[in-house]
């Protein structure tokens, strides 16, 4: 019994985690995050109620809890990752895929990867597109013109004010990281510091 409950407890905290690491990865959520954080959340309760009481009144469950547990616990990992949601850019579990073959592909990056293609409004919506651009500024960083002509995501190219003070314009290789706008970006950035 206090097994399960340790197991339920453990569920419920992994959940709040997840969702806490999710909006820093992939804060584009638009008003969605007002419901699918609080259904994540709800629905891992039921999980872990669900876990709790079947390990209490099933012989079956009773004698293997912990056996249970750990399906039980990718379940609540994956409903989490399905139910948030993005508002402009592909899912996170399409995005995670496509850093994974970014990653494993990243021989094939090519230099014109990193110049956004301004003429489609939607690249962001594009499968894979953001991955390659962050590699391809890794790759090319030395490569890329850091005397104020070349910005980040080609924000220059727009006429936007930040009212936070972000410059999007690059002026050394050592700026490329903190520019990049999501959590995910950056520790895959970090990630293909560290192997390439």
């Amino acid at each position: 019994m206090i097994k399960a409950g340790i197991a339920a407890s453990i569920f419920i905290l992994s959940s709040f985690l997840i969702q806490i690491e999710l909006v820093y990865l992939f804060p584009y959520t638009g008003l969605g995050r007002i419901i699918t954080i609080p259904l994540a959340i709800l629905l891992t309760v039921g999980i872990a109620a669900f876990y709790f009481f079947g390990v209490l009144t099933n012989k079956t469950l009773k004698s293997y809890p912990v056996l249970t547990a750990i399906p039980t616990f990718f379940l609540v990992c994956f409903i989490n990752l399905q139910i948030y949601t993005q508002e402009y850019r592909p899912s996170v579990v399409s995005q995670i895929k496509n850093y994974i073959q970014v990653y494993f592909n990243y021989n094939e990056i090519v230099f014109e990867d990193i110049y956004i293609p301004r003429s489609n409004p939607d690249y962001q919506y594009q499968e894979g597109y953001l991955p390659r651009y962050v590699a391809a500024l890794h790759k090319f960083q030395d490569q890329i013109p850091y005397d104020s002509t070349y910005s980040i995501y080609l924000e220059k190219d727009r006429n936007i004010t930040y009212v936070s003070g972000y410059n999007p314009i690059l002026t050394s290789k050592n700026e490329i990281k903190e520019k990049l706008k999501t959590g995910a970006e950056r520790i895959f950035y970090e990630l293909l510091e560290t192997k390439f």
